[in-house]
């Protein structure tokens, strides 16, 4: 991890993660460092997958025709991402110093949803019975690149400092719902669909 006025000094990590439920991630990084310029660089992706139920009764005091409600509700999600950066920072002299990274992050997200329901009345029977599917899939990017110089005074209270910096971003999104009656028949059941498309660009710059 020294400075080798004779060449580049180096360490580097590699590791692994399992957890339950299937969930895994992995990564790599490298720094590679000598008197003038310092590189690093690491990548790392993940895997959650998650699962989840639930039950609730819902009871009405104000409402003639339904008296209660239960809900049983059934899901599943799925998210994998990638990150990768690279960077690098160089030192003209003991008071100068630039540095330059890029970082990009991508992700993949998706999962459904089954939520079943029963209306009873007054006398618990039962008014109606359906379940309704919910399917979401969302994907997005982010990336962004930032450059920086520092300069050292004479006097060490005394520092000039720049940065430039550029980020962007996107997420695209499907969601896909449907109502389907049991009790009573309902043989055209509802669907609605939404899409979501959301990008942001910004460029930053400071001087101090």
């Amino acid at each position: 991890k020294k400075s080798n006025p004779q060449g580049f000094g180096y360490n580097g990590i590699i590791g692994l993660n399992i957890g339950t439920g299937d969930k895994y991630n992995g990564q790599f990084s490298l720094n590679l460092k000598s008197s003038k310029i310092n590189l690093y660089g690491n990548y790392s992706y993940n895997i959650r997958n998650m699962i989840s139920d639930g039950f609730n009764t819902r009871n009405y005091f104000t409402n003639s025709t339904v008296s209660s409600t239960s809900q049983l509700d059934t899901g599943s999600r799925r998210g994998k991402g990638h990150m990768f950066k690279l960077g690098m920072d160089y030192n003209f002299d003991k008071n100068n110093i630039f540095g330059l990274s890029f970082n990009y992050r991508k992700s993949d997200r998706g999962g459904g949803n089954t939520s079943y329901y029963k209306d009873y009345d007054l006398n618990a029977n039962i008014v109606s019975d359906y379940y309704t599917l919910s399917d979401e899939n969302e994907k997005g990017y982010n990336y962004d690149i930032n450059a920086n110089f520092t300069h050292r005074f004479n006097n060490p209270k005394q520092e000039l400092s720049a940065e430039l910096s550029f980020e962007s971003d996107k997420d695209d999104g499907l969601e896909e719902n449907s109502e389907t009656y049991i009790f009573p028949v309902n043989n055209t059941p509802d669907k609605r669909n939404e899409r979501s498309i959301e990008t942001d660009n910004e460029l930053t710059g400071k001087i101090d």
